[in-house]
């Protein structure tokens, strides 16, 4: 089955829980609505024609800080059509003043900068767009990577989430999902329901902060120090010296 038929069959099922889809390079990822998502997590691994049996990982990614290069481009191009109107405007106050030869320079200078300021507008209006969809309403994503070994079809799947939202344990369909729900709940604070043990694996249990979030420093918080050095058990590998505050 390729790719197009996998939205399209996932469309015609969840309609606009299925809320984008795009292909690179033949990978394919598919958006959809949180609400949905552990409904289509269940059609996509016991659908006879996708079956999707094999869960090489689970994820999540912090779009707190990120990169919106269309919106940027839009910016860049109204910045550019209020330096060419601060021009015309300059070349219109020389008119008054200007002789026959340089006056005609001058108009026809301005002429094209209003032809360009009318080009630079419609390509803002187009980039501004297409910025609507760098916007987002929540903080992270929840990412599961998947494969159906019959078929040979791998999909990835995104869900939108929230800091207080709660995602439905995928423990149910396929068990692997265990160790990196609690990983991402460790890591993230993201939390799961009706998983069969949600707890910390990587950071101690009373451990402030989530490591994976863009808002942890990179050299740990306040006190992280004296908290390796007062509890980790005699004789275990501290800290490194380069990792330490500040």
């Amino acid at each position: 089955m390729k790719n197009d038929e996998i939205v399209g069959l996932l469309k015609g099922e969840f309609g606009e829980a299925v809320k984008a889809s795009a292909e690179l390079s033949g990978d394919l990822t598919v958006k959809v609505d949180l609400s949905k998502l552990h409904e289509i997590l269940q059609f996509l691994r016991s659908c006879p024609s996708l079956e999707f049996d094999y869960l090489p990982f689970m994820t999540a990614i912090d779009y707190s800080v990120y990169p919106k290069p269309k919106t940027k481009e839009a910016e860049a191009k109204l910045k550019e059509v209020k330096t060419k109107e601060e021009k015309i405007k300059e070349d219109e106050e020389k008119l008054t003043e200007a002789k026959e030869e340089e006056a005609e320079s001058l108009k026809e200078e301005i002429q094209k900068l209003k032809e360009e300021i009318v080009k630079a507008k419609e390509e803002a209006e187009k980039l501004k767009e297409e910025a609507k969809e760098e916007e987002r309403e929540k903080q992270f994503d929840v990412v599961y990577q998947l494969r159906s070994i019959k078929h040979s079809h791998d999909i990835r799947i995104k869900a939108e989430v929230g800091e207080e939202d709660i995602v439905e344990s995928a423990t149910d369909i396929w068990s692997s999902t265990g160790c990196d729900e609690c990983e991402i709940y460790d890591m993230f604070g993201i939390k799961f329901k009706n998983h069969p043990d949600l707890r910390r694996i990587l950071m101690p249990e009373d451990w402030v902060g989530h490591p994976y979030r863009k808002d942890y420093p990179l050299k740990g918080k306040e006190g992280d120090d004296e908290y390796l050095d007062t509890r980790l058990p005699e004789g275990q590998l501290k800290k490194p010296e380069h990792t330490r505050m500040p």
